[in-house]
């Protein structure tokens, strides 16, 4: 208990001061943990990714769009058990900050690429005969209270082949559970395609099931010199290749983060070893007094480093705290699958504050080590 008061004591000599030097490491947790969630996250979405399912797109541009009629070509493919063509489109529910990203389907082959959605015979049969169902992702459900039964209106927004602006109403006939993330939105392509006057009969891209994961390199090549000489060359790629290429889009996320996250932490260990060897020589008399007192050095370091572990562990726990929050949000508004927040990173982030406090301590205690007692109890009594 002794030892306890002296720490709080320390802590709280200049509440200000700590208050500071707290936020402004807390502030490096939460953007270490935030970001090294979606860094983990993403690599669950890589490792998670189908090995028997193709992703076939254009070759020249992702906006040309493939023809639907591609569908019986493709399924003609020897090892090609289903082909499902899928359209984008984006929207926005109630005003723009709430952007939806519709996907336009042939319900029945959709469900038969996509063996991970779980849907009630009653519920697929009622998209079936709906002509502007919707069949709604529980997570996205969830997000905006959807429920079986409600028509929600959505307006087109953004790059689209419908055009920005047209305001539709959607039945929700269903929603739907899905392992991977149930954040879909699915209606009928030829609810989408009967109002369109340019691009009509294009699909975004083609999700297609395979018979052999370790044929699909084979599947690949064989539906791409099928379409070589047409007007709309395909690009078939395997589902964790098209997930990577999407990602080498915005860079190297793993080296982005390793490099924001670097340069922060460094410059939060200096701040946080600047203030600490401030703090010390202000309290070098109070040391040399508990010295005199009887207390020995190695009693005194283990002050100093509690101090140190106190402070970084408040703080990295607020940090992760904030992260855990957040987080799921961040990968709503990305339309992603919201992950359970990671446990290594916390653990990460955990040793890492141990690491940094440890780091910021080491001169002080040394200083504090070295320190000669009289020199130090006549300043005392001077001032």
């Amino acid at each position: 208990m002794k030892y306890f008061i002296l720490v709080w004591a320390g802590l709280s000599r200049k509440r200000s001061r700590t208050i500071l030097n707290l936020l402004s490491i807390a502030s490096a947790f939460l953007l270490f943990t935030t970001l090294e969630g979606v860094s983990a996250s993403i690599s669950r979405l890589l490792a998670a990714a189908s090995e028997t399912r193709l992703y076939v797109q254009s070759r020249v541009n992702f906006a040309e769009g493939l023809p639907v009629s591609y569908a019986t070509q493709i399924e003609a493919v020897p090892g090609v058990r289903r082909a499902a063509y899928l359209d984008m489109l984006f929207t926005h529910y109630q005003n723009p900050k709430n952007p939806v990203l519709v996907s336009a389907v042939d319900i029945d082959r959709y469900l038969d690429v996509s063996p991970d959605i779980i849907l009630s015979p009653e519920q697929r049969a009622a998209m079936a005969r709906t002509r502007n169902g919707a069949l709604v992702g529980r997570d996205l459900a969830k997000q905006w209270n959807w429920k079986i039964g409600d028509r929600v209106p959505l307006v087109v927004s953004g790059a689209t082949r419908r055009g920005s602006g047209q305001h539709l109403e959607f039945d929700v006939v269903g929603i739907y559970d899905d392992k991977s993330g149930a954040r879909d939105f699915l209606i009928h392509y030829d609810f989408v395609n009967e109002g369109r006057v340019a691009h009509k009969g294009l699909a975004s891209m083609y999700f297609v099931s395979i018979d052999q994961a370790q044929q699909s390199a084979k599947i690949a090549e064989l539906i791409d010199r099928g379409f070589a000489n047409s007007s709309h060359q395909t690009e078939t790629l395997s589902e964790k290749d098209f997930m990577r290429s999407q990602l080498s889009r915005i860079g190297d996320v793993d080296f982005l983060v390793w490099t924001v996250v670097s340069g922060v932490l460094f410059t939060i260990l200096l701040l946080t070893a600047i203030v600490t060897m401030q703090s010390l020589r202000e309290r070098l008399p109070e040391f040399a007094l508990l010295r005199a007192c009887g207390y020995r050095r190695i009693q005194i370091a283990g002050i100093l480093f509690t101090e140190e572990l106190v402070l970084c562990g408040a703080a990295a726990l607020i940090g992760i705290g904030i992260a855990a929050v957040i987080f799921p949000r961040l990968f709503a508004g990305l339309g992603l699958p919201a992950f359970a927040f990671p446990m290594s990173v916390v653990a990460g982030a955990l040793t890492i504050g141990v690491v940094l406090a440890v780091a910021s301590a080491v001169v002080p205690v040394i200083n504090a080590w070295t320190m000669q007692i009289a020199p130090q109890l006549s300043g005392a009594k001077a001032r």
